[in-house]
C-alpha cells in the first residue's frame, strides 16, 4: 500500500499548493477571477507536463528509488515556494502588471513542485502493473486514489491549514512532509540515488533561495510602508489575510495604520485622530448636513475609522458593523478602539448580511474595496443595489467608496457603477476632489430623497456622462476589466 499512499498524498499536496499559493498571491495581486484562472492554468499545465514526462521516465527506469527522488525534489520546491513568490512577485508586478504578473509569478514558483508531484502517479502505475496484463485496472485505481487525495487536499487547505496556520508555515510543513515521504519510499528501494549530484544541486539552489529571501512578517510589511521611523506594533494571520498594525512618520504627523497584506486598510493620526484616507473627511461633510442618524450600517469595518467618526458626530446613533474577517475586528478594537455606539460586530459577507436581515437603516456605508485591482464584483451589481434600497429608511443615504477615474480611459468602473445606481435610486451624487482622469477614491452617494447640496464638493450625477458605462448585473459584471 506504500505506492498507493504516495499517490494519495502527492495528489493531496498538489491541491494544497494550489490553494495556499493562490492565497499568498492575493495580498499582492488581488483575489479576482484572473488570479484564480492563472493559478489553476499554471497548475494544470504543470500536471499535464508531469504526467507526460513521468510516463516516459517510468518506462525507462521503473525504480522506486527514482520515484522517491521525484517526491524529494517536489518537497524541496514546495518548501521554497513562499520565497520564490516573494522574489518573482516583486519582479513581475512592476513589469507585467497585476494580471499577467500573477500568472508569471505562479508559473515560476508553483509549477515546479506540481510538475514533479504529477510524475508520481505514472511511476506508481508502472511499478504496480509490472509485466502483468492489468494496466487498465491499476491505472484506474491509482488515478482514483490520487483524485481522492486531491479532494482531501482542497478541504485540508481551506478548512484547516489557512484558518489555523500562516501560509508560509503551511507550505514549509508540506515541503518537509514530502521530503519525509520520499525518505519512507526510499526505504523500500535499493541504492540511494536521492543523493545523486543533480538532486544535491537542486537542493542547494532552493536552500539558497530560501535563505536569501526569508523575511519576518515585520520586515515584509516595512518594505511597503510610506514614511520613516516605522514601527510594527503587531502582526499575524487572519482567516483571510496577513494583518499588521504599523506606526509611521508622515508629513502630516505620526500615523497608526492597519495593513492587510501590503495594502493600508485604514488608520489615524496618533495625535489628531484624523483619518489617513481623505475620503473619510468627505463622509463627515455629507452626514453632518444631510442626516439625523439613528440606525447606521457600516459594511467593511477596517480600522473602524468611519464607525468612530459617525459615533462622534451622532452620539445617539446605533451602529452595526459588518466585516467578513473576524480578525479585522480583533485588531481594530485592540489598537484603534471602538465606540459606545457599536451595537453589533457581525462577521459576514456584506451581501449575505443584507439578504438575511430585515432591519432598515438611515445610513449605509459600503467600504469593502481591497485595492485598485481588488473589487468584490457581487457588491457592485443591480441586484445588490436593489437589496440596499430595500434596507434603507425613507430618508436613508447610501455611501459607496470606489477607486476609479471619473473621466478618460480609466473611468469605466465609475461610469458603470453610477449608471447601475441610477437604475435603482432617483437621487445620486458624486464626490471626487482629485484630478478626474486620475484613478483615486470616489464617493458615490444615493438616496431615496434629495440631499442638501450646500457643499460644492457634492455634484449631481446628472453632471456626468455615463453613456459608455454598462449596467452591472450578477450575470455580467466585468469590473476587473474596467480598472
Amino acid at each position: 500500500m506504500l505506492l498507493e499512499s504516495a499517490a494519495f498524498l502527492c495528489g493531496m499536496s498538489i491541491m494544497i499548493i494550489e490553494l495556499i499559493g493562490a492565497r499568498m498571491l492575493s495580498p499582492i495581486f488581488g483575489n479576482s477571477h484572473h488570479i484564480w484562472a492563472g493559478v489553476i492554468g499554471v497548475v494544470m499545465t504543470a500536471m499535464s507536463l508531469g504526467y507526460f514526462r513521468g510516463g516516459i521516465l517510468a518506462d525507462r527506469n521503473k525504480s522506486v528509488t527514482e520515484l522517491s527522488g521525484k517526491i524529494f525534489l517536489a518537497g524541496l520546491a514546495t518548501f521554497a515556494t513562499p520565497s520564490l513568490i516573494t522574489v518573482f512577485s516583486e519582479i513581475f508586478l512592476h513589469t507585467l502588471g497585476w494580471k499577467f504578473g500573477a500568472v508569471a509569478t505562479a508559473f515560476w514558483s508553483m509549477s515546479v513542485p506540481c510538475y514533479w508531484l504529477a510524475m508520481v502517479s505514472p511511476y506508481c502505475i508502472r511499478l504496480l502493473a509490472g509485466e502483468k496484463n492489468n494496466m487498465g485496472k491499476v491505472t484506474g485505481r491509482i488515478y482514483g486514489i490520487s483524485t481522492l487525495g486531491s479532494i482531501l487536499g482542497v478541504f485540508t487547505a481551506g478548512f484547516f491549514l489557512i484558518p489555523n496556520f500562516s501560509v508560509r508555515l503551511s507550505m514549509h510543513l508540506l515541503g518537509a512532509g514530502l521530503m519525509g515521504l520520499a525518505a519512507l519510499v526510499r526505504i523500500k528501494s535499493s541504492g540511494f540515488s536521492i543523493y545523486r549530484t543533480d538532486y544535491i544541486a537542486f537542493g542547494v539552489f532552493f536552500v539558497l533561495i530560501y535563505l536569501l529571501t526569508v523575511e519576518s512578517s515585520s520586515s515584509q510589511v516595512i518594505r511597503y510602508m510610506p514614511g520613516s521611523n516605522i514601527e510594527v506594533l503587531a502582526s499575524g494571520q487572519t482567516a483571510y489575510n496577513s494583518i499588521s498594525i504599523v506606526e509611521t512618520d508622515l508629513p502630516a504627523g505620526r500615523y497608526r495604520l492597519m495593513v492587510l497584506g501590503n495594502l493600508i486598510q485604514g488608520g489615524v493620526n496618533v495625535e489628531t485622530k484624523s483619518s489617513y484616507y481623505r475620503y473619510v473627511d468627505h463622509i463627515e461633510g455629507i452626514i453632518s448636513e444631510n442626516a439625523d442618524l439613528k440606525d447606521v450600517l457600516v459594511l467593511g469595518y477596517g480600522a473602524g475609522v468611519t464607525s468612530s467618526l459617525i459615533g462622534d458626530m451622532h452620539p445617539d446613533a446605533q451602529i452595526d458593523a459588518v466585516d467578513i474577517d473576524e480578525g479585522v475586528f480583533d485588531y481594530a478594537l485592540a489598537y484603534f478602539g471602538g465606540n459606545g455606539n457599536l451595537t453589533a460586530l457581525i462577521v459576514d459577507d456584506a451581501r449575505l448580511f443584507l439578504k438575511n436581515t430585515d432591519k432598515t437603516y438611515d445610513l449605509i456605508v459600503m467600504d469593502v474595496y481591497g485595492a485598485t485591482h481588488i473589487v468584490p464584483f457581487h457588491i457592485t451589481t443591480l441586484q445588490m443595489n436593489r437589496l440596499i434600497y430595500d434596507r434603507m429608511n425613507p430618508r436613508g443615504i447610501y455611501v459607496m467608496n470606489i477607486v476609479s477615474a471619473t473621466e478618460g480611459p480609466k473611468s469605466g468602473l465609475f461610469k458603470s457603477q453610477l449608471k447601475t445606481l441610477e437604475q435603482v435610486f432617483r437621487f445620486n451624487y458624486v464626490v471626487h476632489v482629485d484630478d478626474p482622469k486620475t484613478v483615486n477614491t470616489v464617493l458615490l452617494i444615493s438616496s431615496k430623497k434629495g440631499l442638501d447640496m450646500k457643499k460644492g464638493m457634492i455634484k449631481s450625477s446628472s453632471q456626468y456622462d455615463t453613456s459608455s458605462g454598462i449596467v452591472l448585473t450578477d450575470d455580467f459584471a466585468p469590473v476587473e476589466e474596467m480598472l
